[in-house]
């Protein structure tokens, strides 16, 4: 054993390249959906609740890189308030636009979270 080591290498499952590609691609839709919550053509009924919720998410799957845990649950969270808030608020394509909004960031801290446990 490598005494002088302080953190161990941990060796690529499956499941974390996975996550880590999942992850990648959730942030990148996040900032998608983030600009277009932002822009002046937004729907009707998108408002800083939601926009609140997305950078929220984010900034959990920024945090999600360090710490696992915490980032998932943190980006969980927001995707399911997210899509709670887009399907109340919005009168038309509700249930598109809330699992277009909320399922990038509830997959992706799902699969940080799921590396945690897998590696405890």
């Amino acid at each position: 054993m490598d005494y002088a080591n302080t953190h161990p290498a941990l060796s690529p499952t499956p499941l974390r390249l996975t996550s880590i590609v999942i992850t990648s691609l959730a942030f990148l839709t996040g900032l998608i959906c983030l600009q277009v919550a932002l822009s002046d053509q937004a729907p009707d009924g998108i408002g800083t609740g939601i926009t609140l919720l997305l950078l929220a998410g984010l900034v959990g799957l920024l945090f999600a890189c360090k710490w696992l845990a915490i980032g998932g649950l943190v980006s969980v969270a927001a995707g399911i308030g997210v899509a709670i808030l887009t399907y109340g608020r919005l009168e038309s394509n509700q249930l598109f636009i809330a699992i277009l909004y909320g399922t990038p960031l509830i997959v992706a801290g799902g699969l940080r979270t799921a590396c945690y446990w897998q590696e405890r």
